[in-house]
């Protein structure tokens, strides 16, 4: 079957929108799945805990519906799932009400390609498994104030391995913003060159006989120098579009500044 799919690429420094024609001769599958806990027992949740369903596919997925019941009966909260940049992996979650039923943890799967290939139905969990037990509360996990504290260092610092990607990200917009300001203005010249050009190009036509061969030649020129204007205006509006998402995205320079001097500081505070 082919099918023409748009695809919508988008980062912090450029957007593209590009429609191409794709084929696909294989069938849309789950290929994996797994499910957790995030209680003390991974196997186990209790009120409050988060089950956790991890999904592969081997093609790209629409974001998939997925339903868990419990002890045979659908679950009280509704479950979140969300996509990586692969289209193919999918995570979905819910946290365990105190309404919910007891007993194993069984999940139902649909979904549908960008081909229109669905799959219906699927219920198999390949790893792991969680029983759900409304009927008790898990003892507390006692933690040292020391190990508290290297569990909130860590964190923070992966914080702020994200923050310096951000910034690198920033000095990355800079430099393009620099090269487009270069382009806006290269541009400009190439107007005002042909405006010129245009602008000579009609005092010498009104010396020549509307009609005879230079006459013609001339108002054709200067035809033709208009049309380029044209598009290079088009081409300049767009450049300044791209221009102002730029300026958007720097104006939290200083905010960000601010996130990772803050962080920083609490850094040095939880170090052991």
């Amino acid at each position: 079957m082919y099918t023409i799919t748009g695809k919508y690429i988008k980062t912090n420094i450029e957007k593209f929108n590009n429609n191409i024609i794709e084929h696909s001769d294989e069938s849309a599958a789950i290929t994996e799945t797994s499910i957790v806990s995030d209680g003390e027992d991974s196997s186990i949740a209790h009120i409050g805990d988060t089950v956790i369903l991890t999904i592969n596919a081997n093609v790209e997925l629409n974001t998939p519906t997925v339903s868990f019941k419990s002890g045979g009966v659908l679950i009280k909260n509704t479950a979140s799932v969300t996509g990586d940049d692969t289209d193919k992996n999918f995570v979905a979650r819910y946290i365990v009400d105190e309404d919910d039923t007891s007993g194993s943890v069984d999940i139902t799967i649909d979904a549908i390609d960008n081909y229109g290939n669905t799959i219906n139905g699927y219920t198999t969990i390949s790893t792991g498994s969680v029983t759900i037990n409304t009927n008790s509360i898990p003892s507390p996990v006692t933690k040292s104030f020391s190990d508290i504290k290297k569990e909130i260092n860590n964190s923070l610092t992966n914080k702020m391995y994200d923050i310096n990607i951000l910034n690198t990200e920033m000095l990355n917009i800079k430099s393009y913003k620099l090269t487009l300001e270069n382009e806006i203005s290269s541009i400009q010249g190439q107007i005002s060159s042909k405006e010129n050009v245009i602008n000579n190009k009609e005092i010498e036509l009104s010396t020549y006989t509307s009609g005879d061969s230079n006459y013609i030649t001339t108002e054709n020129l200067i035809m033709t120098l208009r049309l380029e204007i044209l598009n290079l205006n088009t081409n300049l509006v767009n450049k300044y579009k791209t221009l102002n998402d730029y300026n958007n995205i720097l104006s939290n320079e200083d905010e960000l500044d601010d996130i990772k001097n803050s962080i920083q500081q609490l850094i040095n505070s939880t170090s052991v």
